[in-house]
């Protein structure tokens, strides 16, 4: 294990480098002076220019890293002593080191003035176990290691035994540093300690382009955060969780970090990879799908190869260590004692089971804290919006299954006849177990920040020009989240992040904020459901609230640029077009300047792919029909490099595209249904497609404390993209899929009979029903839609189609040029695939 060392301080010149150093330090202090004149004028860090603001973070941050990880090297047991509590004993030990560093740290702060008085003698001076990181010959003839041209450490171990005298003058400037103090506070750094576990060269050394060879660092970060900050505020019950002694709340995060090897070679973008469930993200942009995504597989290496770097940050406090990247986070307490309080846990089994997890998915459960409880309560729905049936008390227990019979179990439920397919089941029970979900949202923001800051403690020691956070499906809803609450500004002011690529996220928020919080659930109506759906304030037609998503991120001057790529399985889910299209459903929202939608019309939730699925898809659930097979991975990519764009040289991405009421486009659900009937392979029941309704949540949900199970009452519209006669979508942005079809691309699909309800869709999942390959076999199958062969005189002319209408998508910037083949190939390959399955 690697752990980076204390930020390089400031060393007085010897003659051969003294006007050097000058130049340097009046340099500096000339950007810190304009930093500080705007912070005593009350101006946010975020609003300054990137090189003032890079000064502000770096002193208002970065001596309690440097003290902790000094202490850390001079106490071999320091990791465990963390681990176990931070008793305070080492509590004790840091504060001294503190106190010792913020001294140093002054003095290096006039270190200018005292260069200029050369007749002054300024002694040597030694801070009690504190090193700097620059040695002289003698010095690394003691711990076995070598000394660079400029001073860097390059090898052997760091002293533990012995004082190495600070070689910082500490005379003169330290007798005039009392009164000489920053006008500014200094602000701990929320990132305490940031322990690198293993660094390798990531690709087997693969070479990308001009940002050459990557390397992967895998690492844990320590978090620490004041809970009394104006920038965590928005954190439900951070107030309730333990402090150390500073009176800062810790949590800890994995992180996996994949950056040019050689420094200055990337493209000054960081991606925050915001991990899903564990799993990174990112590869999916370099069109790697099959095998662990926590190997990073580099798939065809878009991103590298344009000089991205990728930070993927664990925030999900329920996520099994073995399953992926997972934070560890503080239990919220009252009095000395576990908060204990409701709890609401969803299941949707697709097969016949006796005992089930109570966690959403495999995820760390809430335990019950009574296995006997009286008052725990199981109910059922036959459908989302279904009438609920309460199942007597009698009829299930707190228990697992086993060969022996059911076992006493304060982590599954166990319902006497059997958990039924297709339908859908909430328990409400009593757990002692409150973890402060929300420091989620505080470990991505922090660490955003962190690694933006050029430092010497950070391992991209230069840092970066802009962050942008990529979030899917779940994590998208995170970020919405994010923004709602206002945590895009850090600790020490700085806006946190620059850009978000928000996808298939839909209108909905998620359980990423209150108490007793379930990251992964979905559908389960709670916190998640609640308005604004919208980025620019709008009222709610049922309650009269008038808000809007970006509000509190707007009134602290830290909006990022937004770019959303919704697939059309969220429109059908209920929820999509509330991003975009008031509650009624009777007009479109106006459009936020800081932000842009792409609807990736004819697609379902997740990327399709060939060959195409008939069988297991997310949950283990069954299609009745062959899965959707449209790859929108090349319009995500031209998303990603138009909000770079956007954000490093202000550029304006093409204009949104997604349905809308004033040109007919957004439609209800049930107006699309004729064209599906007409291919003969059955529709959903209209009065069991999935809706979003009001929620009371109790007197308590102001302070994110919720009363199970909420009462459900007004219905929002739902909207979905109008279709042409074949049943594709004529809204948003269309891919030669679409335009150029070969057949009909649903966002939903149809639960097969052996899982249950097949009058429902199917969670995500849509589908192709490919057209037949001639007239004679489509007149056969009594099929309306026009066959290939009356499509298209031949495959080559097809394929010329296909060419010109991708470029027309280059033309207009929703595809990147180098992309073009790998859409015609695609395309080819659905060609033959339609071809071979009408046959």
């Amino acid at each position: 294990m690697v752990r980076q060392n204390a930020p390089a301080m400031p060393v007085p010149p010897n003659a051969r480098e003294q006007g050097r150093l000058t130049v340097q330090w009046r340099r500096l202090q000339a950007r810190a002076l304009a930093a500080r004149d705007a912070l005593q004028a009350g101006i946010p860090p975020a609003t300054l220019p990137a090189e003032e603001r890079r000064v502000v973070n770096g002193i208002l941050g970065a001596n309690t890293l440097a003290a902790l990880n000094e202490f850390l090297r001079q106490n071999a047991d320091a990791t465990a002593v963390i681990m176990n509590g931070a008793p305070a004993r080492f509590l004790a030990a840091q504060n001294k080191y503190l106190t010792a560093i913020e001294e140093y740290a002054d003095a290096n702060a006039r270190f200018q003035e005292a260069v200029q008085q050369p007749a002054v003698q300024l002694p040597t001076t030694h801070a009690p176990k504190f090193y700097d990181d620059k040695y002289d010959e003698d010095d690394m003839q003691a711990v076995g290691g070598t000394v660079g041209d400029d001073g860097d450490l390059q090898c052997g171990a760091m002293p533990t035994t012995r004082d190495i005298p600070c070689r910082q003058p500490l005379g003169p400037a330290l007798a005039t540093m009392r009164t000489l103090r920053p006008p500014w506070k200094r602000t701990p750094v929320p990132v305490v300690l940031f322990e690198i576990q293993r660094r390798s060269a990531y690709a087997d050394g693969a070479s990308f382009g001009d940002a050459g060879g990557y390397e992967r660092i895998d690492a844990s970060v320590t978090f620490a955060v004041d809970p009394t900050h104006a920038a965590n505020q928005g954190v439900a019950d951070l107030d309730l969780a333990p402090r150390d002694a500073e009176g800062r709340v810790r949590f800890r995060s994995d992180l996996l970090l994949l950056t040019p090897a050689e420094a200055g070679r990337g493209n000054g973008s960081l991606i925050v990879d915001v991990v899903n469930r564990g799993g990174p993200l990112t590869p999916r942009l370099n069109r790697a799908r099959t095998g662990d995504m926590r190997a990073m597989p580099p798939g065809d290496g878009f991103l590298f190869r344009h000089g991205y770097s990728v930070a993927a940050i664990g925030w999900q406090w329920d996520v099994l260590p073995e399953v992926g990247l997972g934070l560890d986070a503080p239990l919220a307490e009252q009095g000395g004692r576990p908060v204990t309080g409701q709890v609401m846990v969803e299941f949707r089994p697709d097969r016949r089971e006796r005992t089930r997890l109570l966690a959403n998915r495999v995820h760390r459960p809430y335990h019950a804290f009574d296995i006997e409880e009286a008052g725990a309560r199981l109910f059922v729905r036959d459908y989302e919006d279904g009438a609920t049936r309460e199942i007597p008390r009698a009829a299930w227990r707190f228990a697992r299954e086993t060969p022996d019979g059911d076992a006493p179990s304060a982590e599954h439920i166990s319902l006497n006849a059997g958990f039924e397919a297709g339908r859908i089941y909430h328990v409400v029970y009593t757990t002692d177990r409150a973890p402060v979900v929300g420091v989620g949202m505080l470990a991505l923001r922090e660490i955003a920040s962190f690694l933006r800051a050029p430092s010497t403690h950070n391992p991209c020691r230069a840092g970066f020009e802009r962050t942008i956070a990529f979030g899917v499906s779940q994590t998208g809803r995170l970020l919405r989240t994010l923004l709602r609450f206002g945590l895009n500004v850090a600790e020490d002011g700085s806006q946190a992040l620059d850009g978000m690529l928000v996808h298939v996220a839909g209108g909905r928020l998620g359980e990423f904020n209150h108490r007793f919080a379930q990251p992964s659930v979905q559908p389960q109506p709670g916190f998640g459901h609640l308005p604004p759906f919208s980025d620019e304030p709008s009222t709610d037609p049922f309650t009269g609230e008038r808000a809007g998503l970006l509000d509190r991120v707007r009134a602290l001057g830290v909006t990022p640029r937004i770019v959303y790529t919704p697939s059309s399985a969220e429109y059908w889910r209920g929820d999509g077009s509330l991003a975009h299209i008031d509650g009624t459903g009777s007009h479109d929202l106006v459009e936020a300047p800081e932000t842009r939608m792409y609807h990736l019309a004819g697609t379902q939730h997740m990327a399709g792919s060939l060959p195409q699925q008939h069988d297991s898809g997310t949950d283990g659930t069954h299609g009745h029909h062959g899965y959707n097979v449209v790859d929108y991975t090349p319009l995500q990519r031209a998303a990603l490099a138009n909000l770079d764009a956007w954000i490093r040289a202000g550029v304006e991405p093409p204009p949104s595209r997604r349905p809308r009421v004033d040109d007919g486009t957004a439609v209800s659900r049930e107006a699309t249904l004729p064209a599906a009937a007409s291919i003969g392979r059955g529709t959903p029941d209209p009065e069991r497609l999935w809706r979003i309704r009001t929620i009371d949540l109790g007197p308590d949900a102001d302070r994110r404390i919720g009363r199970y199970p909420p009462v459900e009452g007004e219905t929002y519209a739902a909207l979905v993209s109008a279709v042409d006669a074949d049943g594709n979508e004529v809204a948003g942005v269309r891919l030669p899929d679409l335009t150029a079809p070969v057949g009909t691309h649903t966002a939903w699909n149809l639960r097969h009979p052996s899982i249950g309800a097949p009058e429902q869709i199917l969670s995500m999942l849509g589908a192709t029903v490919f057209f037949a390959p001639t007239r004679a076999a489509r007149e056969r199958a009594g099929d309306p839609r026009p066959s290939i062969e009356e499509r298209y005189p031949s495959r080559a002319s097809y394929l010329d189609q296909v060419r010109r209408d991708a470029l027309a998508l280059v033309a207009q910037r929703y595809l990147l040029a180098e992309d073009i083949d790998h859409v015609v190939e695609a395309c080819a390959q659905r060609y033959d695939a339609a071809v071979a399955a009408a046959v």
